[in-house]
């Protein structure tokens, strides 16, 4: 076959496909839906940054901010870019349809042509949403910088798009040339680690903060800029130049999980999203644990199962979970100064490193059946194995309240740090655990069976319910900030007050966990009995 018959052959391919999948879609109820949501969002920021509150920055503080912001973001985006190249030495960013990888790849056809138009879909849609996160950042941040509102929101959109596009082009990159992950690794740390020790010199040297000059031009017009936003187009265009290099079993391999990812996603499935991710990461468990005694490992066995297994986790999973704590920190640090709407990073980062200090209980949860034999309440095994998680989440925020201090030197740092430690672990390790315990949804239950308004509703509950609680523990540091404000003590009864109140409010959770079972049981009962009796 001729390479022009092939091309027109892929192209009528793409086209027949697209018609099937539009064939069915009702475009002016997606354009009523799609012009609602954006409605509702933009309208639900802008009131909500407004509702919050924060006062200007100060002069000394806005001083600070134009000194270390550039890096501050340039981290951010090196993060984001060492993730891409990770992902691309396991075959990624791109995610292929089985039909794609099995007929068109091994069809005598360039594969070039084959793989850029999916390239190119899935930047299109890493850049819608980085698009709405710079702009919701760039908005928050008018709130307490001075310029115009919609110079920040159109400058911090630029940031985020350009990150996204640089993060998925290193990827692209590191699959078409097919770096081991060797290789991969210590491409990604010398970006994070120019990235951070420009962050501690308050300088920008690396391209990556040289484009976070950017983000500043509400500010101040630093034309340094420029040089980052070229450097960093650079890097999708040599993504897109090179993605013809991909591996067919590393495409066909990440295929299978994408689309398994995708229904569970669909499902409300989280605990399957997770081990699907964990696949797609490749993180195997350790074949020798990082240590091999268990104090009380005898007496207390729920207790030595769940050390073990944490003592196995390879070293990514115990530096993201690190990493989780540290960014916890710092965005408690930036609560302390004002920037309230921080909490809902700190909160997302908490649960996310929950998420992997809640493996045991998750381990038994997939096995119900194990425990149908033990003489005890499965509740009370499953509060048992909290213990380990609790352990793990304790030193995740110890990392942050180092973090915190370090950014904040001073004792009330140190004395509302301690508080929040408590409340954040606790409330953590209960996010998770319910949204682990919590399993797909029923789709057959009276709530999905319901009205759709009361059925809708419950599901954004479910969903929203688990992270909100680990950001409910971030409290006591918005109590004090407020109390600082007032300029009254940060440690007071106000705040032990409100730490209180958390900790009975995480602990009626973990209570949860445990009479989850049987409260269930008996309202299914109560539903059979009022069904039969109609």
């Amino acid at each position: 076959m001729r390479d022009t018959d092939s091309t027109a052959a892929l192209v009528e391919l793409r086209n027949a496909r697209k018609r099937v999948r539009t064939a069915n879609i009702d475009w002016v109820d997606a354009m009523y839906r799609a012009y609602i949501l954006t409605i509702v969002g933009v309208v639900a920021v802008i009131v909500a940054s407004g509702y919050v509150g924060d006062s200007e920055v100060s002069a000394q503080g806005l001083v600070d901010f134009r000194e270390y912001a550039p890096a501050a973001i340039g981290l951010l985006g090196a993060v984001a870019m060492a993730i891409g190249l990770r992902s691309g030495a396991r075959g990624g960013p791109l995610a292929l349809e089985a039909a794609d990888v099995r007929h068109v790849l091994l069809a005598p056809i360039d594969r070039g042509r084959a793989l850029r138009g999916a390239a190119f879909r899935q930047i299109r849609h890493a850049s819608l949403g980085a698009l709405a996160v710079g702009a919701i950042g760039g908005q928050l941040a008018a709130r307490r910088l001075p310029g115009n509102p919609i110079a920040w929101t159109l400058c911090g959109a630029a940031v985020t798009l350009l990150a996204a596009l640089a993060a998925v082009g290193a990827g692209y990159v590191a699959a078409g040339r097919r770096w081991s992950g060797r290789l991969v690794n210590l491409v990604a740390l010398a970006i994070v680690a120019w990235s951070t020790a420009d962050l501690a010199a308050a300088t920008a040297t690396s391209p990556l903060d040289l484009l976070g000059r950017l983000a500043l031009w509400p500010l101040h017009v630093d034309l340094l800029a420029i040089v980052g936003i070229v450097v960093t187009l650079l890097v999708p265009l040599a993504g897109i130049r090179f993605v013809e290099g991909l591996s067919i079993e590393a495409a066909e391999r990440r295929s299978a999980l994408i689309g398994r990812l995708a229904f569970a996603a669909t499902l409300q499935d989280l605990r399957t999203v997770l081990v699907l991710r964990r696949q797609l990461a490749q993180e195997h468990a350790r074949r020798k644990p990082w240590a091999l005694f268990v104090p009380g490992a005898r007496r207390w066995p729920v207790w030595g199962r769940g050390c073990r297994g944490v003592l196995r986790w390879p070293a990514v999973r115990w530096v993201r979970v690190l990493v989780l704590g540290a960014c916890a920190g710092a965005a408690t640090a930036g609560i302390a100064e004002g920037t309230t709407p921080l909490v809902v990073a700190a909160g997302l980062a908490m649960y996310i490193a929950g998420l992997d200090s809640i493996e045991p209980l998750a381990q038994e949860v997939d096995h119900p059946s194990r425990t149908d034999g033990f003489p005890v309440v499965r509740g009370a095994v499953h509060v048992r194995h909290l213990a380990v998680s609790g352990v793990v989440m304790t030193i995740s925020s110890l990392v942050g309240l180092g973090v915190a201090v370090a950014l904040r030197p001073q004792i009330s740092t140190l004395g509302v740090g301690a508080v929040t430690v408590v409340t954040a672990t606790i409330g953590s390790v209960a996010g998770a655990a319910i949204s682990t315990i919590a399993g797909p949804p029923d789709q057959i239950s009276s709530w999905a069976i319901g009205a759709p308004e009361i059925a809708g509703m419950h599901t954004i509950v479910r969903l929203l319910w688990p992270p909100a609680l680990c950001t409910i523990g971030f409290v006591p540091v918005i109590v004090a900030t407020r109390l600082a404000a007032d300029h009254r003590p940060t440690v007071n009864s106000t705040t032990a007050t409100s730490a209180l109140l958390v900790l009975m409010l995480e602990v009626g959770m973990i209570a949860w966990v445990y009479a989850r079972e049987p409260v269930l049981a008996n309202i299914r009962a109560s539903f059979d009995s009022f069904g039969k009796a109609a």
